[in-house]
């Protein structure tokens, strides 16, 4: 079998950035699943039920609600992995005799538990995988339902068993690691980065709490009402005295498909730009493409394109192995994590560095920051790991 991406694909007067297309062993194309495919690429969504409806916290049900089987966006990481989690159901059902990769409408929720509970466990370390195969196959399933090939209750719900649960809780004995990179780390790896840009990709994570994926999502160009990064590159210039800027990252970009604000202070603006008319601007007279995105790719074949959305991740994973003390089990999101950590502890002080704000306030000032949504408690680890910085900052000297 065999995935082809496509690129800058017109469909009936459309453009589509990127198209992914299935094929079999012998190079023809299957169907339902490509339809899918050219679905998600035209619309950035999937199907599934959703439940709306308005609630009180005295409430433990919500009032007015309504279930519906509709679409939903999803961000393009999301779009992304969905596909490999096909791609990959795929494959497996490629080996089977009897079931055929042109016939998935023969699938049934048997055939997707087997796969979901004594198949995948085998080749992946968490059950967190597990979900994200589960959900993924949904959408794909979901797909059939919208397009009349299943009736709605007629579709294939899935289950992962507690003893699959358990299974990988057991398989999972990777070491709890602290999520948190020190000034000195990151400088060494700012260090280790051999261009501008995977610089700058860096800072995105440790400076401005980006998501690795959201690295795609810098637009140059103004879109509507919101300004893009030539826009703020001609405000730096024109107003010297501004020390921060806002960009409105948007929701195709995100987790969540939801729109929301980053900040860059004067600083890292200019060396944005720096990147933007010099070592960036070389590769486009080089390639003769000129993306609508900040970042983009200088190997051969894709020179002058975008950076895919694996391209942060990857170039952390390159880098850090080149720094033998560092922690091999850090990611790029640790970037993120350490974002929020810093901007907690900061948030704590006034200007003569006494903590005098609650932790209630700052923790909220970094749950918009990172964007996540109103009542997440995912901040709250940032209290544990503000411990941590400060004794790994300070060489465990603090108390």
């Amino acid at each position: 079998m065999k995935r082809i991406l496509s690129r800058d694909v017109e469909f009936e007067g459309r453009q589509i950035e990127t198209l992914h297309s299935f094929y079999d062993d012998n190079l023809d194309p299957i169907l339902l699943p490509n339809l899918w495919l050219l679905h998600l690429s035209l619309n950035q969504a999937v199907y599934g039920w959703r439940k709306t409806g308005t609630k009180r916290r005295s409430q433990r049900t919500p009032k007015n609600v309504e279930i519906a089987f509709t679409q939903s966006d999803i961000s393009e990481n999301t779009a992304h992995n969905y596909v490999g989690h096909v791609f990959k159901l795929l494959n497996h059902i490629n080996d089977k005799p009897l079931i055929n990769v042109h016939y998935t409408e023969q699938l049934t929720s048997r055939f997707i538990n087997d796969y979901l509970n004594n198949v995948l466990p085998e080749c992946l370390d968490s059950i967190a995988s597990v979900k994200a195969h589960q959900a993924g196959i949904a959408a794909y399933c979901n797909f059939l339902c919208a397009l009349g090939i299943w009736p709605l209750e007629q579709n294939r719900p899935t289950t992962i068993y507690r003893k699959t649960r358990q299974y990988m809780a057991d398989k999972d004995t990777r070491p709890r690691k602290i999520n948190y990179i020190t000034s000195d780390e990151y400088s060494d790896l700012l260090r280790t980065c051999t261009s501008k840009r995977d610089k700058l990709i860096l800072s995105m994570g440790y400076e401005v709490g980006l998501r690795a994926s959201e690295n795609i999502g810098l637009e140059l160009n103004d879109s509507g009402k919101h300004k893009g990064l030539r826009s703020l590159f001609e405000e730096l210039e024109s107003t010297p005295s501004k020390m921060q800027f806002e960009y409105i990252l948007r929701a195709k970009y995100t987790k969540g498909s939801k729109t929301g604000a980053i900040y860059f202070d004067r600083e890292l603006l200019q060396q944005m730009k720096d990147y933007h008319d010099g070592e960036r601007a070389a590769m486009v007279e080089e390639s003769g493409i000129d993306a609508t995105t900040l970042f983009i790719r200088y190997d051969h074949t894709g020179k002058g394109q975008s950076i895919s959305v694996e391209h942060a991740s990857n170039m952390f994973k390159n880098i850090k192995k080149q720094l033998s003390y560092l922690n091999q089990s850090l990611s790029y999101h640790d970037l993120r994590h350490s974002f929020a950590t810093i901007l907690f502890h900061e948030e704590l002080l006034d200007s003569n560095g006494q903590e005098t704000r609650s932790e209630s306030a700052a923790l909220e000032t970094v749950r918009k920051r990172l964007r996540h949504t109103e009542g997440s408690k995912t901040v709250h680890r940032y209290i544990r790991l503000r411990t941590v910085m400060l004794s790994r900052e300070t060489g465990g000297q603090h108390e």
